[in-house]
């Protein structure tokens, strides 16, 4: 009777083991986004703090690049946590060099009854920002698109300056990441980072008169 309750015991531990073991992956995995989008979010306040705005709606139409910063991405699958979804998320900070303007973008596709979203057509919304020139606000828009498997990542950067036309400044960059993989018996983690980096940007007018 003893061993059989020593057995019952042990069996117990383990199984509050394992559960505590998925649990603090799926932590994990939160934690390494919250991170992500802690430092942007300082980063973006000493920014705001630091970068000179445009003088002109001039100096924002040229030719430009877009700095992405801080990529973070996470893939979390588990197993028989039914209220933890699996999912997939990149995070990063995007600088555009022709507007000074800096904002924070989070992509996240969710696995709902075995089926991921479709969102090979979906451009993801980015934190929205403004732009001041000669005391006016103009409203900065900014969207992501991604290809999962193949780390194709493109930004879209939107703007109307006061004139009959916006601006759209859209680039695309292949990430590099490094990434570690965890594998439980409740949950598996592939959490990458992906060096900062630079990408030349083309220009669009887009008319906005009709």
């Amino acid at each position: 009777m003893h061993g059989e309750l020593s057995n019952l015991t042990r069996t117990n531990r383990m199984i509050g083991f394992f559960s505590l073991r998925g649990y603090l992956g799926y932590l994990f995995a939160a934690l390494v986004l919250a991170d992500a989008i802690a430092g942007y979010a300082h980063h973006t306040q000493v920014l705001a703090r630091s970068r000179q705005q445009p003088s002109s709606c001039a100096d924002t139409y040229t030719p430009t690049t877009f700095t992405l910063k801080g990529v973070a991405y996470v893939k979390l699958l588990t197993w028989h946590f039914t209220t933890v979804p699996n999912t997939t998320q990149l995070a990063f900070e995007v600088v555009n060099a022709a507007n000074d303007i800096s904002t924070g973008c989070s992509l996240q596709n969710v696995e709902i009854n075995g089926q991921w979203g479709d969102d090979t057509k979906y451009w993801y919304s980015c934190a929205d920002r403004s732009l001041t020139i000669d005391e006016e606000e103009y409203p900065v828009r900014t969207s992501a698109h991604i290809v999962w498997d193949d780390w194709n990542l493109t930004v879209n950067q939107t703007w109307d300056c006061g004139g009959e036309s916006a601006v759209t400044h859209i680039s695309s960059v292949t990430l590099a990441p490094t990434c570690q993989e965890y594998q439980g018996d409740f949950q598996y983690v592939n959490d990458c980072k992906a060096p900062d980096l630079e990408a030349a940007a083309t220009t669009q007018e887009l008319d906005t008169t009709y």
